[in-house]
């Protein structure tokens, strides 16, 4: 039995090379963010499953005088019958050398709602820092109260 492909609407957002100067700018921004405040190391946090193609952009781009380390989060919205969506983030614990900072990376912020509650678990451990491929313009967003670089916006 052959299973017909849902149409979809197949517009291209950004060309490739558009996304690839966007990576590297974002790249060039952080890493200069990050050598002025100073922080001798950098925990970097890519969140599942969507960032992860992002992040092995980002990473090789990033030129900063601090350490690194990288440990991915698993986030996921989901819908029970009659609930709304919830939100989950896997729960973790850090221990961080003294003058961390905590890079969050993401490959879409849309309404904010996953970016600010990873956010929020970050900030106990040390100051964070949001890098975002593509940021979509969405009414009543929720903004991160952290520094936040964004690559592209999508309209």
């Amino acid at each position: 039995m052959h299973n017909k492909v849902p149409d979809f609407d197949h517009r291209v957002l950004f060309e490739p090379e558009d996304v690839k100067t966007a990576i590297i700018d974002l790249a060039d921004r952080i890493a200069r963010y990050v050598d002025e405040q100073r922080y001798a190391h950098v925990h970097i946090i890519p969140l599942l499953q969507g960032a992860l193609i992002f992040a092995g952009q980002l990473l090789p781009e990033l030129r900063f005088k601090a350490d690194i380390s990288v440990e991915a989060v698993v986030t996921s919205k989901f819908r029970h019958a009659n609930q709304p969506e919830a939100l989950r983030v896997d729960e973790f614990q850090l221990k961080l050398p003294d003058n961390s900072a905590i890079l969050i990376l993401d490959d879409v912020y849309d309404t904010g709602e996953t970016l600010c509650a990873v956010l929020k678990r970050c900030e106990i451990f040390a100051p964070t820092i949001a890098g975002i491929l593509i940021s979509k313009d969405v009414p009543n967003k929720k903004i991160p109260s952290c520094p936040l670089f964004t690559g592209l916006e999508a309209r």
